[in-house]
């Protein structure tokens, strides 16, 4: 649901308002009990038009959820936000982003470099569907020739 809801909501700033919310993560997302439940983005602050334009190339936002064109200060546009949001899963997932155990400095070097999902991350990938039972957890192995 709150996947769901932060989609739409990112979808709506892209689309109809034409803006980047630039700094997307679980701290900037509201969950409200009132009305059944209901999911708000907010912190605005570091948001930037993209009306006239489709990319921006200011480096801003916190970095355990940059993006790495965005770290790059190469052009940038609404994925940076996906990428965000992927990270804002990773962390509801995991209790915290990749690379929280690392210094901010060093993070943005390895965001940057790295582009992939971490081992834990991957296996998120084969979790199942609510109400089916739970499938028996393969280990993940290394290509053919790599290292352990």
């Amino acid at each position: 649901m709150v996947a769901a809801a932060t989609v739409s909501g990112l979808h709506y700033l892209h689309k109809t308002r034409q803006i980047l919310h630039r700094d997307i993560k679980a701290g900037n997302i509201l969950l409200s009990t009132s009305d059944g439940g209901g999911v708000k983005l907010c912190d605005l602050g570091v948001s930037a038009s993209v009306a006239s334009h489709t990319k921006r190339s200011t480096v801003i936002g916190t970095p355990l959820w940059m993006s790495p064109e965005l770290i790059e200060s190469g052009a940038y546009g609404t994925s940076t936000d996906i990428w965000s949001l992927g990270i804002t899963l990773l962390e509801m997932a995991e209790i915290n982003p990749p690379h929280h155990e690392v210094h901010p400095t060093l993070t943005l070097t390895l965001i940057r470099h790295a582009r992939t999902f971490t081992p834990s991350a991957a296996l998120l990938l084969h979790l199942p569907p609510f109400g089916r039972a739970p499938a028996t957890p393969q280990p993940l192995r290394a290509p053919s020739g790599a290292p352990p």
